[in-house]
């Protein structure tokens, strides 16, 4: 697999922290190890455990090789556990948004790097695949309506009507830093919690994960 579809030295960091079962990880760490293919395309918790359905049961190596693939357009999205991820059918939209504001952030970029790039054609991908997934069967063409059947199963049905509302943490305003710290990362987009964190500053780390707080910084 190519350089920016595996796990990122601080996902490694990250996963080696436990023993790499997932009921020992916290909410934050789970968010951390989602899908490398995601990394740029859900860049919040919230947003993270809102949107996609994570599925329990962990796949057998040899699955996980089978379901992955370096075309972004058709490649499983499975987390750092070796579980599939797929997008809420109730969040089709969410995500959808999603997508296009990081391709119009991404396009405005002067220099975009390498990375830059990988995060465009990952975001056009999950994009494309909404289209087709939302597009009524009779207005798809041949090509499309195969590329939908194929793509259904990126997306999940839950029983119930509503999306989960989630709940990172109960921080207190009490303690400051912590506190900083919770509201950097509930609110901002980045990759990992050391992405956001390594910092010199809370305030150069809100403005590294693009948060509500580094906004108000300035």
């Amino acid at each position: 697999m190519p350089e920016p579809q595996l796990m990122t030295t601080y996902q490694r960091a990250t996963f080696k922290n436990h023993d790499g079962r997932s009921s020992s990880y916290c909410m934050m760490s789970v968010f951390l190890l989602r899908p490398p293919e995601l990394l740029e395309i859900i860049q919040n918790p919230v947003d993270y455990f809102r949107c996609c359905h994570i599925k329990e049961k962990q796949m057998k190596h040899e699955d996980v090789e089978l379901a992955l693939s370096t075309d972004l357009y058709c490649c499983s999205w499975i987390d750092c556990f070796g579980r599939r991820v797929r997008i809420q059918e109730l969040a089709v939209d969410e995500v959808s948004k999603l997508t296009e504001s990081n391709l119009t952030e991404i396009e405005s970029l002067s220099a975009p790097t390498e990375a830059d790039k990988f995060a465009y054609e990952a975001n056009e991908a999950v994009s494309e695949m909404i289209r087709v997934h939302t597009t009524p069967d009779e207005d798809l063409g041949m090509s499309d309506k195969l590329y939908a059947e194929e793509v259904a199963d990126f997306f999940y049905k839950d029983e119930t009507d509503l999306l989960p509302v989630p709940v990172i943490s109960g921080t207190s305003p009490a303690n400051a830093q912590q506190f900083l710290t919770h509201i950097i990362l509930s609110l901002g987009k980045y990759q990992t919690e050391m992405d956001a964190l390594t910092q010199h500053s809370t305030h150069n780390s809100g403005q590294s994960s693009q948060s509500r707080l580094g906004r108000r910084c300035h």
